[in-house]
C-alpha cells in the first residue's frame, strides 16, 4: 500500500476536501491546506489550514448518520491549557474555540432521538474551559439530556468549584475521573506536571 498524502492538524475539512476531488493522484491536490505529501524521498507539507469554527462543523448525530443506542461521544471544545509534555493537547488557541450552548443543544436533541443512554466527554477535563464549562451546562439544563442519562468525564480537583458540583448533582449517573500520571514529583517535573499532594487530599 502506498500513502498518498497525510492530513496534518485538525482533519474535518481537509479530508471533505481531499475526498471531494474528482481527481486525487498527488499532483492534483498539492494544493489542498493542511495536507503532507511523499515524493518517495521526502515530506513535502502544504500551508496550514485555519482552525474551523467548531460550531460550523456538522453533527453526525444531527445528520443521523449514527446507529441508534449506546454510548454518546461529546465535545464541547478542543485543546487543553497544559502543555504536558507527554501529550498533544495543550495549546494556547485551541481552549479558545467552544461550542455554543444552541449547537450542544440541538446534538444533545439528535441523541434523544437516537436513545444513546449517555455521553462520554471527550474534553482534556470537565472544569478546564469556564467558558466552554458555561455553555454545557446552558445545554444540559435547557435540554434536560442528563437527568436519567450517565455522563463521563474528567474532573481537575484543583479547580473544581460549586457550580461544577451543581452541575454533576443534575447528572442522572455521574462517572467522573479524576487523572494523576503519578505520585512521584521526580517523574511529573520530566513531563512537565506539578503536584501538591496535600492540596490534592484536600480538595
Amino acid at each position: 500500500a502506498a500513502i498518498d498524502a497525510l492530513i496534518v492538524g485538525e482533519g474535518e475539512l481537509t479530508f471533505l476536501e481531499l475526498v471531494t476531488r474528482q481527481h486525487r493522484q498527488p499532483r492534483n491536490i498539492a494544493d489542498v491546506r493542511g495536507i503532507a505529501q511523499w515524493d518517495g524521498a521526502e515530506w513535502h507539507q502544504t500551508p496550514k489550514r485555519p482552525l474551523a469554527d467548531l460550531n460550523e462543523l456538522p453533527s453526525p448525530y444531527v445528520m443521523q448518520l449514527v446507529p441508534p443506542g449506546g454510548l454518546g461521544v461529546l465535545q464541547t471544545y478542543r485543546g487543553c491549557p497544559y502543555t504536558c509534555s507527554f501529550c498533544e493537547w495543550g495549546t494556547m488557541e485551541s481552549p479558545k474555540r467552544v461550542r455554543t450552548a444552541d449547537h450542544l443543544a440541538q446534538e444533545f436533541d439528535a441523541m434523544d432521538s437516537l436513545g444513546v443512554d449517555g455521553a462520554l466527554l471527550v474534553d482534556a477535563g470537565l472544569n478546564l474551559n469556564s467558558k466552554a464549562f458555561e455553555q454545557l451546562d446552558k445545554a444540559a439544563q435547557q435540554t434536560d439530556f442528563f437527568r436519567h442519562r450517565k455522563l463521563i468525564s474528567e474532573v481537575y480537583p484543583a479547580k473544581i468549584q460549586d457550580p461544577h458540583i451543581r452541575f454533576l448533582e443534575r447528572i442522572g449517573n455521574p462517572l467522573v475521573g479524576i487523572g494523576l500520571q503519578s505520585f512521584d514529583n521526580d517523574v511529573l517535573a520530566n513531563v512537565e506536571r506539578s503536584f501538591d499532594e496535600s492540596r490534592f487530599i484536600t480538595n
